[in-house]
């Protein structure tokens, strides 16, 4: 499993304020094999506007807009569109450390393991622990 594309899937409902420090944090990863997959949930504020913005920057954004239907219908939307072979999930509102992937994607490798869940930080935290 040493080059698996992540998909990360962003499920999306009026995050217009927090949207491009989430959309930035998952650009900068360290790993850069990633499908991103960013699921408007039929937003009304700016947040598709955003979406396409980074997506014309970036041939790994690929974007999915349906009507309003719930965290679980994006993420599931999300799910049936994704081609990588491992899956991740971000909130809007998340942002990611940078090492985050690489770092979850080295227990995988290292352990065998099937999934790996982590838990948050707090802003002023800073470092990550795997």
């Amino acid at each position: 499993m040493l080059n698996d594309t992540v998909s990360i899937i962003v499920p999306i409902y009026n995050k217009e304020k927090y949207l491009e420090k989430c959309l930035d944090s998952i650009l900068g990863q360290t790993y850069r094999d990633l499908e991103i997959i960013l699921v408007d949930d039929g937003s009304t504020d700016n947040s598709l506007a955003i979406c396409q913005h980074y997506a014309e920057k970036d041939p790994r954004i690929k974007i999915y807009h349906k009507p309003n239907g719930g965290v679980s219908s994006a993420r599931n939307l999300g799910l049936g569109k994704s081609t990588g072979t491992l899956i991740s999930f971000a909130d809007p509102d998340d942002s990611l450390h940078a090492e985050c992937i690489e770092r979850l994607k080295r227990v995988l490798d290292e352990t065998g393991a099937e999934t790996v869940s982590y838990t948050h930080l707090r802003a002023h935290e800073t470092t990550l622990h795997l």
